[in-house]
C-alpha cells in the first residue's frame, strides 16, 4: 500500500485525529527492506492506495494530496483497475518485457545469441586493444563486457566447445586514470562493480583485460594484460569477442524515422515500460493536451452508431486529430510535436525521462525523397521521366528562349529587331512594344548572313537611316537589305 512507503510524507499528508483508532496501524510507515520503490515514482493513481476518506472517524478526510500530486491535481484510491505504474512494477518483478525481447529479437549471421545479446568471437586476425576497439566499432558493437555469472558461463561455454586451441580473448576492460573500467569510448564508460572474477593477483600494474583459459582445468578467468602500442604492433596480440544488442527485425514503413508507425510496443530498448501519453505523471510533457484530445475523439466516434453520417464525420475527425498514433494508450510513436529519430515513448521510471523503442524500419520500403521534398515518382511522373527532359526522338523545345520573348531559329529578342536580319525601326513609326514582335513574327526573312557577322559591324538597335554605315565600308557583306 502506498500510503505506508518510507517517503510517503513528500507526496502525502496523513491526518491521524481523523482516522479510526483501530485502524491507525495501516497508515504507519514500514522500512525499506519490506518496502523497495525499485526506481519507481509515488503512484496516486495506485488501485492500492488508500482513498480520501479511508477509515475516518468523522467524516473529515485522512490523507491529504501534497507535492506533484496536488500540482498536477491527482486524486487518490481509484478502484478502476491497475495504474500504469502499477503495471510496469509488475512486469518489472516478472520480468515480462525481457522475456519479450528474448523471444522477438534476432541477431546477424555470424553472431551468437544469448538472451538480449548478441557476441562475435573474432579469432583471426588478433589484435591489440585499440584495433580490437576500432574493428568492433566498425560492427556497430562493443568490446565484452560481463555483467553477471550467467553471462560469464555462456562465454565459458562456447570458449571450451568451440575455441580450445585460444587460450587469451580481449574484453572491453581498460585501465583509465588508475582504475579498471569497461571501455566503450572516450564518453562512454562503465564501473566494474557488478560482478568480477578476477585471478589471484591480476590485473596489477597491466592495462586492460583479458580472458584467460585453463588447459588442464578449462576454466576460465580475468587476467591482466597490455594493450599494447602501435609502436610495437607484434606484441600483445590477442583475439577478441564483440558484443551488441539483439534487435528486433526490421518494420515495413514509408518514413525513415518511424513517424508512421502504429504497433503495439510498449517499453523501450532498455525494457521500461512506457507512461500513456494522455498522463501527465510521472512525467510531464507537452503532449498530455493532444492526446486527450485525440483519445476524447475516438471515444465520440465509437459511441455513435456505424450506419449514421455522423459516425465517418467523427472518425474523418478522429483521424485529423490523431494523425500521430496518439491517445489513450503507451504505445510507442514519434508525434510531430516532438520529432526524433525514430519511435520512442516516455517511461515510467522515476530518473529516465524517455527513451527510444526497438523500432527499425526497413530500408527497402523507405520512400525516397529528394531535396526538395518531394518524392521521385512525383518529380518522375509515371514512366519515371524527369520534369522538362524531352523524350528520346523529340526536338527539346525553346522553353528558354520562348521565356525571353523570342524563338531559337530567329534568335529574335523581346521588343528589339534581329540583328542578323538587319531589319531597323522606321523614323516616325509608333508601333507599340508587343506589335513589334508581332510584326516580326509575321514579316518573311529579308537577308541572309554570309558567314559569321562581327558586333562591330552590325547596326545597332534603333539606329536612324544615317547612322547605318553605307555597304562598301562593312567588313561582312549583306544581301537583299532594304534601305
Amino acid at each position: 500500500m502506498y500510503q505506508a512507503r518510507p517517503d510517503r510524507n513528500r507526496f502525502v499528508r496523513i491526518i491521524e485525529e481523523n482516522i479510526s483508532e483501530k485502524f491507525r496501524p495501516d497508515f504507519e510507515v514500514v522500512g525499506r527492506r519490506l518496502a523497495a520503490d525499485r526506481g519507481y515514482s509515488y503512484d496516486y493513481q495506485s488501485l492500492m492506495h488508500y482513498s480520501k476518506y479511508a477509515f475516518t472517524r468523522n467524516g473529515e478526510p485522512t490523507i491529504q494530496v501534497i507535492g506533484p500530486g496536488r500540482r498536477l491535481k491527482l486524486r487518490i484510491g481509484q478502484r478502476r483497475g491497475l495504474s500504469t505504474i502499477d503495471i510496469s512494477q509488475l512486469r518489472d518483478m516478472y520480468k515480462c518485457n525481457l522475456k519479450t525481447d528474448i523471444k522477438e529479437t534476432v541477431c546477424h549471421k555470424g553472431w551468437v545469441k544469448h538472451y538480449t545479446s548478441c557476441y562475435k568471437f573474432v579469432a583471426s586476425p588478433p589484435a591489440q586493444f585499440e584495433a580490437a576497439h576500432r574493428a568492433c566499432k566498425r560492427e556497430k558493437a562493443n568490446l565484452l563486457v560481463i555483467q553477471s555469472s550467467r553471462e560469464q558461463r555462456f562465454i565459458d561455454k562456447v570458449l571450451n566447445k568451440n575455441y580450445t586451441s585460444v587460450y587469451k580473448w580481449r574484453t572491453a576492460g581498460r585501465k583509465v586514470n588508475g582504475t579498471m573500467v569497461w571501455y566503450l569510448g572516450e564518453k562512454s564508460m562503465k564501473n566494474i562493480t557488478k560482478y568480477e572474477n578476477w585471478a589471484r593477483g591480476h590485473p596489477g600494474s597491466r592495462t586492460s583485460l583479458v580472458l584467460a583459459r585453463d588447459q588442464r582445468t578449462e576454466k576460465v578467468t580475468w587476467m591482466g594484460e597490455m594493450e599494447g602500442d602501435s609502436r610495437a604492433p607484434y606484441y600483445y596480440r590477442h583475439p577478441y569477442i564483440c558484443e551488441k544488442p539483439a534487435r528486433r527485425k526490421c518494420v515495413e514503413l514509408r518514413y525513415r524515422d518511424g513517424r508512421d508507425y502504429r504497433g503495439h510496443m510498449d517499453h523501450t530498448r532498455d525494457g521500461y515500460t512506457c507512461q500513456r501519453w494522455t498522463e501527465n505523471y510521472p512525467h510531464d510533457h507537452p503532449l498530455v493536451n493532444v492526446s486527450r484530445a485525440a483519445a476524447a475523439r475516438m471515444r465520440e466516434a465509437a459511441r455513435v452508431p456505424s450506419s449514421s453520417s455522423t459516425s465517418s464525420n467523427n472518425s474523418r475527425a478522429a483521424n485529423r486529430v490523431s494523425s500521430d498514433g496518439l491517445g489513450s494508450h503507451n504505445k510507442c510513436r514519434n508525434p510531430s510535436g516532438l520529432r526524433r529519430n525514430r519511435p520512442w515513448c516516455y517511461t515510467s521510471k522515476r530518473r529516465h525521462e524517455w527513451g527510444y523503442c526497438d523500432i527499425s524500419v526497413c530500408a527497402s520500403s523507405i520512400r525516397p525523397r529528394t531535396r526538395s521534398g518531394q518524392t521521385n515518382q512525383r518529380q518522375r511522373g509515371g514512366s519515371g521521366q524527369r520534369r522538362g527532359t524531352p523524350r528520346a526522338g523529340t526536338p527539346r523545345t525553346g522553353n528558354r528562349s520562348r521565356r525571353r520573348g523570342s524563338s531559337r531559329e530567329g534568335h529574335t529578342r523581346r521588343g528589339g529587331t534581329s540583328r542578323r536580319q538587319g531589319l531597323t525601326r522606321q523614323p516616325g513609326s509608333r508601333r507599340s512594344r508587343g506589335s513589334q514582335g508581332r510584326a516580326k513574327q509575321e514579316a518573311p526573312r529579308q537577308g541572309t548572313l554570309r558567314g559569321s557577322p562581327s558586333r562591330k559591324g552590325t547596326p545597332r538597335q534603333g539606329a536612324r537611316k544615317r547612322d547605318i554605315p553605307k555597304r562598301g565600308n562593312t567588313k561582312t557583306s549583306y544581301t537583299n537589305m532594304k534601305t
